[in-house]
This record gives C-alpha cells, structure tokens and sequence, in this order.
C-alpha cells in the first residue's frame, strides 16, 4: 500500500483542500443512493461470527438475514 500511495504521490501532485471541498460538494444525495443501491444488496452480503453462536443465536441470525433481504 505504502508502493501505491508513495508512487500516487510522486507522480501526481495532490489535490489542494479547495479542490478535494470541491469534489465533495459535487456528490449529491440521489449519487449516495445510487451507490448505496449497489453495494448494499443481498448477493453482496458477508456475515463473519467470531465465538460459538448457540442454537437459537443461529436462528435469530438466520432470520435477521432472510428478513433483511
């Protein structure tokens, strides 16, 4: 990452804070929702479960997920 940042840099001045404000200020709402559309879909769901989940905890989170689609 350190290659990819350190050569972006090197070869390609930064943009100045007015220019970064700038590009912000041109993202709208209807731009988020459209993203948000994408990315946040079911076929792009992960779930990762750290520890042993009991019977019922599996369940409830089973049901969280077929709900939530």
């Amino acid at each position: 990452m350190a290659g990819w940042f350190g050569g972006t840099a090197l070869y390609y001045p930064p943009p100045s804070l007015s220019e970064r404000l700038a590009q912000m200020e041109r993202v709208d709402v209807s731009a988020v929702v459209e993203v948000a559309e994408r990315v946040l879909s079911p076929s792009h769901l992960a779930i990762a479960a750290v520890g042993s989940l009991s019977r019922a905890r599996l369940g409830e989170l089973r049901q969280t997920v077929n709900e939530w689609r």
